[in-house]
Parts: structure tokens; C-alpha cells; sequence
């Protein structure tokens, strides 16, 4: 049987490297404003909803940004918000 979470201790580089990360005033003020905003309800209005989903967009693509990574979610939130 299969453990559901993997358990294997997480490298100490891997660890610095999200301390990095978090530490970068861009990409913590992008992670600051997602986490600011309330959890989605179901009395949540669309435009709250939206701007949730463009915070977390904003983020995840500061965050690719900084690890040097493609962005390849870049239309995902235009092609969401916006129907294109």
C-alpha cells in the first residue's frame, strides 16, 4: 500500500530556495494580496471571484518569472475573464 503524502524530508536547498522566493518583495506583495483576500464563498460576488483568480494569475506568474521558469498560463486568466 501506497502512503498518501510523501513523506521523504524535503532538501535544505529546496528549502532556501522558497525562502528566496518568499522573500523577494515582488513576489511576496503578489502572495500578500492573494492571501488577503477572503476565501471564496457561495455568496461570493463574480467580480470578488475574479479578482481572487487574477491575484493568484499575478502570482504564479511573478513566481515562474523569478524561479526563470516559462510562463505558460500567461492567456489562461485573459481567455477566463475576458472570453477570449
Amino acid at each position: 500500500m501506497y502512503s498518501r503524502f510523501n513523506t521523504a524530508p524535503v532538501p535544505p536547498d529546496k528549502i532556501n530556495l522558497i525562502h528566496e522566493l518568499m522573500n523577494d518583495p515582488i513576489v511576496k506583495a503578489a502572495w500578500d494580496n492573494y492571501v488577503k483576500m477572503s476565501d471564496i464563498g457561495n455568496g461570493s460576488s463574480r467580480s470578488h471571484v475574479k479578482a481572487r483568480m487574477e491575484a493568484w494569475h499575478n502570482y504564479v506568474l511573478l513566481r515562474d518569472q523569478w524561479l526563470g521558469l516559462p510562463t505558460h498560463n500567461k492567456y489562461f486568466l485573459e481567455s477566463v475573464i475576458y472570453g477570449k
